[in-house]
């Protein structure tokens, strides 16, 4: 493994030594000036352009004998105590290089840990103002964060102007288990919905203003105006997912950001 490391770092440096880097500058290394560990990083970790073109030239260079033999030259410049400076700045930068990407994974799979943990498959249901359970009066009510919901005007928003329809701001009205805090948002996906903007095929975002006594563990509520309104529904079936992609998000006592 060593091995294919140092030779990795001996094949950027060549690339480097000749300025192959697309729209980077030229840099070149004097094998009689002492070369150090922060030369060697700060020089191959600058931005340059490694494109396939650049990948084909570099690959054509490392078959070069007068490169092959200007690197063995500067491979063996050595310090005041006769070690050779550029193979311990070499083997340093590989670890460094080594370390970088170690990092880089444990970052990833601990994105992909916690997508997982706020994945899940909903059971998805409509409902409206009008509900059996709901505190309404002549089409309005309430959430229970305290947005009000009206059949015909549509729905209050925080500045205290009605928006039609049956959105809060961009984003559909779900009511959610306790467990996922209100203002949350839930991005929606396979889902097999149809209607009021939605496509079986797209995804859509939703937020937790309700509750609900039947709204338990995976089970979602999706807001539709009235009972009887089939602006929203399923034309597919489906194995849908929903991700909580915001926890909470309350911006005052009966608003969420937005």
């Amino acid at each position: 493994m060593k091995s294919k490391r140092m030779k990795f770092a001996l094949f950027i440096c060549v690339f480097i030594l000749y300025g192959c880097a697309g729209g980077s500058k030229s840099i070149s290394l004097d094998i009689s000036q002492n070369i150090n560990n922060k030369q060697v990083i700060e020089t191959l970790t600058g931005n340059h352009n490694f494109t396939n073109t650049n990948i084909q030239k570099i690959a054509f260079m490392a078959n070069d004998r007068g490169v092959s033999k200007y690197i063995n030259s500067l491979y063996q410049v050595r310090n005041t105590s006769g070690k050779l400076k550029s193979q311990e700045a070499i083997k340093n930068y590989s670890e460094v290089i080594s370390n970088k990407l170690r990092q880089q994974q444990k970052e990833k799979e601990r994105r992909i840990q916690e997508k997982k943990a706020r994945t899940f498959i909903p059971y998805t249901t409509t409902y409206g103002v009008d509900c059996y359970g709901c505190e309404q009066q002549n089409g309005r009510g309430q959430t229970a964060i305290g947005v009000t919901l009206d059949a015909n005007l549509g729905v209050l928003m925080p500045n205290g102007n009605w928006q039609s329809g049956i959105k809060y701001g961009p984003y559909y009205i779900i009511a959610a288990d306790p467990s996922i805090p209100l203002c949350s948002i839930i991005k929606f996906t396979n889902h097999g919905l149809s209607g009021n903007g939605l496509q079986p095929d797209e995804e859509f975002y939703g937020i937790v203003l309700d509750r609900g006594g039947a709204i338990r563990g995976t089970h979602l509520d999706l807001y539709i105006g009235l009972e009887s309104s089939s602006v929203i529904h399923k034309v597919q079936n489906t194995t849908p997912q929903a991700e909580i992609i915001r926890i909470g998000g309350q911006s005052g006592a009966h608003s969420c950001s937005i």
